[in-house]
């Protein structure tokens, strides 16, 4: 398991400089099962026979709602790690219930739990993790079905499926977890594909713009894959100041806007201000009969979106695909024409917004006026071409500033003994490689 200080400083966390005193009980606190001084809270969620007058810390004596169990956890995790333990089955997002995580100074992971911590599988607890979970029940899970999220039907049109907001600065992280914490990322049985699953609304068209995931001001972490099955929602997910990384995703299109529409706001992942996000080129190991689809860790099926968009509107803003390669990636549109996933990066009032992305896989456009880089590789991981789009400051005649707009200073060059270019619409400007 990775600990603490490290996840959240991979996130870009400033708990991972401090020391936070522990004092006090959390429902469901314990001890993590392989960190004799690292604390948690433990708690389950059933939705077949759970309840939310249960206390939620056994399996016996489960919550029936997410929401439920995010909102006993005390706000300041006070360096903690908070598991909620999710039964295999659909979990149901009513109307007046969103599961929101509303937490500082630690992590808030959720956790499908599949039947290999049960004792009758007879596995080899390497390192405690399934007594931990059974926590008293030897046999606790029923199936190995999906953790499915999706809306009740008295859901309305304005809410998510899920909301995280860290009520400090980049102090909590989140994940969502479909794994065996018994195995590291490259060990066979790590992860399980299609596991975790997201949903959207289905028989309706939203007239509004609920997100399947929003989140503002947190870091996520993800490992393991997650599914965002669309269905017939407008939008996927809306991330605002959010550090994070994934490394496999599943996204099944739909016939709402989110898997029809180009526009910049109908996208996977949707950036705002203050967001730097990265698609990671990283094998991870799964358990045997519970890998991806042809291997490959990133699946899209049937859409036409936008993949990942840029609307850095207080500045900043960077999507990083990593030298992801079709090697890693299969995208299957044959329903509705052969069409690239796309990236989108929009207008910024601040300047510093990034691009990197392999063009074999995505078609990318640029409406950015503001400085801006922008790097394209081809499917050998080949730099095809750095671009600077640089706006300087000058002065007119009048005495005022302002930017010279259209300037790009582009790598490389075809020629050996020219470093680059610089240009705008008076022309352009050879930088000697000397």
């Amino acid at each position: 398991m990775r600990k603490l200080r490290s996840y959240l400083k991979s996130l870009g966390s400033d708990i991972a400089t401090k020391n936070y005193i522990v004092d006090g009980e959390f429902p469901g606190d314990c001890i993590i099962w392989d960190n004799s001084i690292l604390k948690g809270v433990r708690l389950m969620v059933d939705p077949v026979y759970g309840n939310d007058n249960n206390d939620g810390t056994t399996w016996d004596t489960a919550f029936k709602s997410i929401y439920k169990a995010l909102n006993v956890i005390p706000e300041d995790l006070k360096g903690r790690h908070a598991l909620i333990l999710l039964h295999p089955g659909e979990h149901l997002v009513n109307e007046d219930e969103v599961p929101t995580i509303k937490n500082k100074n630690g992590v808030v992971r959720l956790v499908w739990v599949g039947t290999f911590i049960n004792k009758s599988e007879g596995k080899t607890d390497i390192n405690g993790y399934y007594n931990w979970v059974r926590n008293g029940k030897d046999n606790p899970v029923r199936n190995n079905n999906q953790v499915i999220i999706k809306f009740a039907d008295n859901a309305t049109d304005t809410w998510s499926l899920l909301n995280a907001f860290d009520t400090s600065v980049k102090s909590l992280g989140i994940s969502f977890e479909a794994r065996d914490f018994n195995y590291a990322f490259n060990q066979v049985g790590f992860a399980y594909w299609d596991k975790f699953v997201f949903q959207g609304y289905e028989g309706r068209t939203p007239t509004s713009y609920p997100a399947l995931l929003y989140f503002e001001g947190v870091g996520w972490g993800q490992d393991p894959p997650i599914t965002l099955d669309l269905r017939d929602s407008r939008i996927a997910c809306v991330f605002t100041r959010v550090n994070g990384f994934i490394c496999n995703m599943k996204v099944i299109g739909g016939s709402g806007e989110a898997s029809t529409s180009t526009s910049y706001w109908r996208s996977i992942i949707h950036l705002g201000e203050g967001s730097d996000f990265y698609v990671k080129n990283v094998s991870v190991a799964f358990a045997t009969g519970y890998e991806p689809e042809n291997g490959k860790h990133y699946n899209f099926t049937n859409f036409k979106s936008n993949f990942m968009s840029v609307f850095p509107s207080g500045g900043g803003g960077r999507i990083i695909m990593d030298h992801l390669s079709t090697s890693k990636i299969q995208v299957d549109n044959s329903a509705i024409g052969d069409v690239k996933p796309g990236l989108y990066l929009t207008d910024s009032t601040i300047a510093g917004s990034k691009v990197e992305y392999n063009n074999s896989i995505f078609n990318f456009t640029d409406t950015a006026t503001n400085q801006h880089t922008v790097k394209e590789y081809n499917d050998l991981n080949a730099l095809i071409s750095s671009k600077i789009y640089l706006s300087p400051k000058i002065i007119d005649d009048n005495g005022n500033f302002k930017y010279l707009g259209g300037a790009i200073f582009t790598l490389p060059s075809a020629d050996p003994t020219i470093a680059g270019a610089l240009w705008n619409d008076s022309g352009t400007v050879k930088v000697s490689a000397g």
